[in-house]
């Protein structure tokens, strides 16, 4: 199983912000103190906060962006309820006042590129909480308010370290939520196809090979038998469990040409019990195929030969 990160959404650019007029409101806001009664407040201020530090963090011409418009798409970005990338139109005003390496600034899209940068920063953090279906863990007028305090750098309401702690500690349990969900679903997965494998092996007339392989005779052939060197023509048909196709050797063009030694396990095994001129379903477990689900292969076998009669030389 693989194990799954949760990566919080600082941005790495090459922006940051400076002081600027601000609404009545927010000033109002700016000078209460805040109140930190639950985990989910400590968490939403923690995560503006860092944020805002990021932002500061990235370019030495990030004090010069303009605070008021940036911390406006940061709050009407997040607000909205982005679920995709800025658009077009945000990225061109952050490469205007930037330029394309990051390194100038162009007053000119002062205005517009803060905000959009503030609207960039929102839709990372809105994203990557709602990939792991944590946005309502967000509170979201202390998210804004850690924000804008970290833009003043009077983010005081936590410190350094309980920041750090509280969003380690919610990176924890978010990866411990879906390592659970991943392990819910392999079981699923798994408990499904027992099921299928009941069915497959209750098929009359079916055949149990080695290491698991099922051969079920679709029309009983009437030449050879390869062996596990032998060159085969055939075609095939690629299905999952549930019948959904998943390729087909006519997609290539001809039949499919191989010696059964360059090829999955399941295929060599299977092989040595189809005759030539036979037609055959072949189910093979995922450790005999690619690693992961079931395979199942609808095969008609038109030739058998030795080595090198058939197929072309392994490159």
């Amino acid at each position: 199983m693989k194990k799954v990160l949760f990566i919080l959404p600082f941005v790495v650019g090459v922006l940051s912000c400076s002081s600027n007029a601000e609404s009545q409101e927010e000033r109002e806001a700016d000078s209460n103190p805040v109140t930190l009664n639950t985990e989910k407040d400590k968490l939403s201020y923690a995560l503006g906060a860092m944020d805002a530090k990021k932002i500061f963090e990235s370019n030495p011409n990030g004090t010069r962006l303009d605070q008021g418009m940036l911390y406006e798409g940061y709050s009407n970005g997040f607000k909205d309820g982005i679920s995709s990338d800025p658009n077009g139109e945000d990225m061109q005003n952050i490469s205007k006042l930037f330029g394309p390496q990051g390194m100038d600034f162009d007053t000119i899209y002062l205005l517009e590129g803060s905000r959009s940068y503030g609207l960039l920063t929102a839709s990372m953090l809105y994203q990557s909480l709602a990939q792991v279906s944590e946005v309502e863990s967000i509170e979201t007028e202390m998210l804004f308010r850690g924000f804008r305090d970290g833009l003043n750098k009077v983010d005081s309401a936590l410190s350094e370290a309980d920041k750090r702690t509280v969003i380690e500690t919610f990176g924890r349990r978010v990866q411990e939520k879906m390592m659970a969900e991943q392990q819910t679903k392999l079981t699923e997965i798994e408990l499904s196809e027992a099921a299928d494998w009941m069915k497959i092996k209750a098929i009359n007339g079916i055949q149990e090979l080695d290491q698991g392989v099922y051969l079920e005779t679709l029309k009983k052939g009437s030449g050879e038998f390869p062996t596990a060197t032998s060159d085969v023509e055939a075609s095939y048909i690629l299905s999952n469990l549930k019948g959904e196709v998943q390729q087909r050797s006519s997609d290539f063009g001809e039949n499919f040409k191989t010696n059964l030694q360059g090829v999955v396990q399941g295929w060599t095994i299977g092989f040595q019990s189809m005759q030539k001129g036979g037609k055959y379903k072949l189910y093979i477990p995922g450790k005999m195929g690619y690693g992961e689900e079931t395979l199942v292969f609808e095969i008609e076998v038109f030739d058998v030969g030795p080595a090198g009669s058939i197929a072309p030389p392994r490159q």
